[in-house]
């Protein structure tokens, strides 16, 4: 059951990137990320979109963690009602999962599917079914 605790969890994840900014600028930017699924959650899609731009800044140097980050866009890109743009969001995903070594992408690979796993699931609800 999930409790949809929105504000309280933007509350701590905001107190977690204001900490983390300047000692794990990666973590910042994971943390971000998912203040902007959240957002997405709510129909604030102009300030997740702002969140993911910064975001994407402090995690673009570590390849796996990029997957990861294109996983959560993806799934943002879903809640937007844009399955395209999910679709071409994954296959960035996708190719990190390639390229990286395969021992070290396990985690990567788990949240591909589950992200595409949402885009099916999108695709297959009621407004998209002919």
């Amino acid at each position: 059951r999930k409790l949809c605790r929105f504000d309280e969890a933007l509350e701590t994840l905001q107190s977690a990137v204001e900490i983390c900014d300047e000692t794990l600028p990666l973590a910042g930017g994971v943390f971000r990320a998912s203040m902007a699924i959240i957002l997405a959650h709510q129909g604030r899609f102009e300030a997740g979109t702002r969140l993911l731009v910064a975001s994407e800044e402090k995690i673009r140097p570590y390849p796996r963690e990029m997957g990861k980050f294109h996983c959560l866009h993806a799934r943002f890109q879903i809640l937007q009602g844009h399955p395209g743009q999910a679709r071409n969001t994954i296959e960035k995903a996708k190719q990190i999962a390639v390229e990286e070594d395969a021992s070290h992408t396990g985690l990567l690979r788990q949240d591909i599917h589950e992200t595409e796993n949402q885009l099916e699931a999108f695709l297959s609800g009621p407004e998209h079914s002919s």
